[in-house]
């Protein structure tokens, strides 16, 4: 990899979700769509491709459901992206105290 220094970085934000089900899948989209117009300046600024933007999914893990968000993201931009997405995680209802925040940085693979 070239200059490190404008190379991005890859976010993960898991928590586990309160709710569960489809009720959970209907509350992440609603949250979603119309946090989005709100944010959409911090995340083109800081986003590596904008067109990518942050993808939210819900994955069981040992049987609970968590919400995962994901993002290639611009250095110096990981705590912008990562309070946009502490954000949505709070108006769709997460366990806060078990928020990871995962930064994965391809120039220390080398």
């Amino acid at each position: 990899m070239g200059d490190c220094s404008v190379s991005p970085v890859f976010v993960e934000v898991v928590a586990p979700a309160l709710e569960s089900g489809s009720d959970l899948q209907v509350k992440l989209f609603n949250v979603i769509n119309s946090k989005a117009p709100s944010v959409r300046e911090v995340v083109e600024k800081n986003l590596w491709v904008v067109n990518c933007g942050v993808s939210f999914f819900i994955e069981s893990i040992g049987g609970r459901d968590f919400i995962v968000a994901r993002g290639i993201v611009r250095r110096g931009g990981v705590d912008a992206v990562v309070n946009v997405i502490r954000d949505v995680f709070t108006l769709v209802g997460v366990d806060l105290s078990g928020l990871k925040v995962r930064v994965f940085d391809p120039c220390e693979l080398r």
